[in-house]
């Protein structure tokens, strides 16, 4: 396995662990603790201290650490969107079609790097008074350096003010050119289809390279955390939780 599905499987498999253990003090109290979490009650009387607040932890970075995953399972899917184009007949053009994915895949690297150092950050408030809150904050911030460093070109390419101005691509702006050459001269001698096909493609080719790279990016991030926090066991590997040893 990589950093990245180190780190997952931990998480999953602690958090499992820890409320195998609750249940045993009342069923299905992994579930009720879930919910009230979600609904932002207060925790129930009755269960250890030190239990809950490790079932706490290891809920918020198991949210925080699926919050990246799904960011790469979204750029991952930008090309796949691409490569299709299902509204020949509601009047978007394919340009327009191509625009927003592409618009869409470079705010999602934004994301992406928010999502991992607002990740790395939980993991260094939550360990702030383990004995290794050094060790860990040192991964974190290599971790959240290499995000920075890698989506670095991406951040570039979108702009500060992503908000406030369009990003263009230049194959995807001449396509949307032609379009509107060919629907005010049905003579414009341009073969429109057959230009989308090739930016489609490119495109496509394109942002899957770049997705490549981005993954590679966070394995290198995922890496020094991996090596602070998971615990590899005979079974299955264990997140170790702030102040405690996992079982």
């Amino acid at each position: 396995m990589n950093a990245l599905d180190w780190l997952s499987a931990s998480l999953c498999v602690s958090q499992i662990d820890v409320e195998r253990e609750l249940d045993t003090i009342e069923p299905l109290a992994g579930s009720k603790l879930r919910l009230r979490s979600a609904l932002d009650q207060d925790t129930p009387c009755g269960f250890p201290a030190q239990t809950v607040t490790r079932w706490q932890t290891l809920e918020d970075l198991s949210i925080r650490f699926y919050e990246v995953e799904q960011s790469l399972e979204c750029l991952a899917n930008v090309p796949v969107y691409m490569r299709r184009f299902p509204y020949r007949s509601s009047g978007i053009s394919r340009s327009a079609y191509l625009q927003y994915h592409y618009e869409n895949w470079l705010n999602e690297t934004y994301i992406l790097e928010t999502r991992f150092v607002r990740f790395a950050g939980h993991i260094k408030k939550a360990f702030a008074r383990d004995p290794l809150a050094r060790e860990v904050s040192l991964a974190a911030d290599a971790g959240t350096q290499i995000i920075k460093g890698g989506l670095a070109a991406a951040k570039e390419v979108r702009g500060e003010h992503v908000h406030e101005t369009r990003t263009f691509d230049r194959d995807i702006l001449m396509l949307g050119t032609w379009e509107r050459s060919k629907v005010r001269n049905p003579a414009f001698p341009y073969d429109v289809e057959k230009e989308f096909r090739r930016v489609r493609r490119a495109k496509a080719a394109e942002l899957t390279e770049l997705n490549a790279l981005i993954f590679e990016t966070v394995l290198a991030a995922c890496g020094p955390l991996k090596d602070e926090l998971v615990i590899e066991n005979e079974r299955w590997p264990v997140f170790r939780t702030p102040a405690s040893t996992p079982v």
